[in-house]
């Protein structure tokens, strides 16, 4: 934290949790949404039972991990990551956030786009042993959306994202598109 904290701009990632049971049991697929087809101007909208954050990364405390609200020091300038998976890691449902909008237009962050990495050695488990380890390395890519914080204040976010339900044991298809809204608040250094 100390080397980190004496740069002058870095990434604060925020991992979004979501329940994929909870929606699946509690809103009906979306009819409308064809795969492969452009995306919904308005995605429903869940409540905030089905869905946490969590935050690494911020230049101090944070406060509200585990909740729809959070609250972490940075300064004008740093970047802010979301990524999501489903609360099976995408191993059964899976979730992609591919897009994030500022509901109150506070304008606290910039514009929000899609951003990826990519390494060429990323750690995975064997499927050679029965627990995985050692692990081995392979190329992988990793998806987020970000902007930069562009002043301190509170913004209600609206997270929106795809739910893919594993339909027959081996291909998750679309299930619809839904949004949540998260506030967060981003406090000085």
């Amino acid at each position: 934290m100390e080397l980190q904290s004496q740069c002058k701009i870095y990434p604060i990632n925020i991992l979004s949790i979501i329940d994929a049971d909870y929606i699946l049991s509690n809103y009906p697929p979306d009819q409308e949404t064809m795969p492969d087809l452009s995306l919904p101007e308005h995605p429903r909208l869940i409540n905030s039972q089905a869905a946490r954050m969590l935050c690494k990364d911020a230049r101090g405390p944070v406060s509200g991990e585990g909740t729809t609200t959070l609250a972490f020091k940075a300064r004008k300038g740093d970047y802010i990551f979301f990524r999501g998976m489903s609360n099976t890691a995408n191993s059964d449902d899976a979730i992609i956030i591919y897009n994030v909008q500022e509901e109150d237009h506070h304008h606290i962050f910039g514009v929000f786009s899609a951003d990826e990495t990519s390494l060429e050695h990323a750690a995975e488990p064997s499927p050679e042993t029965f627990n995985g380890m050692p692990a081995i390395h392979k190329p992988a890519n990793f998806q987020s959306v970000c902007a930069k914080i562009r002043k301190h204040g509170t913004s209600t976010l609206l997270i929106q994202f795809g739910l893919y339900s594993l339909e027959d044991g081996e291909r998750q298809n679309l299930y619809g598109y839904f949004e949540w809204k998260a506030k967060i608040t981003v406090e000085a250094v």
